[in-house]
């Protein structure tokens, strides 16, 4: 059995028209939306970047908290506990700034890949 076309209740080129219409929308909202998440994962970038340096900051508030609590008595050893768990929280949050930027920089590349230049 062959397949009819019935063509009377639609107009071929009008249909393609609206097709290659619809296509060329799709793909300038893709695009901008892929230039969307490039400058976003840029964003997240330049924040990462900051919060390193904050990071940093925070190494040496700790070095000098150490230096502080060997000048001090034996019976503030409550001191070196904290100075302790503020080092645990600074190496969690380094970990967690190179995870986020791992994945950020995968984002980023991503985009930039599927962009057309």
């Amino acid at each position: 059995m062959r397949e009819r076309r019935v063509t009377s209740k639609f107009d071929l080129e009008v249909e393609k028209t609206q097709l290659k219409r619809l296509e060329a929308e799709y793909a300038s909202n893709a695009l901008t939306g892929l230039r969307l998440i490039e400058q976003k994962a840029q964003h997240i970038a330049n924040a990462i970047s900051i919060l390193k340096r904050h990071i940093s900051g925070l190494s040496t508030t700790r070095i000098m908290c150490k230096i502080e609590a060997a000048n001090l008595p034996a019976n503030a050893e409550g001191l070196n506990g904290i100075i302790g768990d503020f080092g645990r929280f600074q190496d969690a949050i380094e970990h967690s700034l190179e995870q986020i930027n791992r994945h950020n920089i995968v984002v980023q590349s991503q985009a930039r890949s599927l962009i057309p230049r």
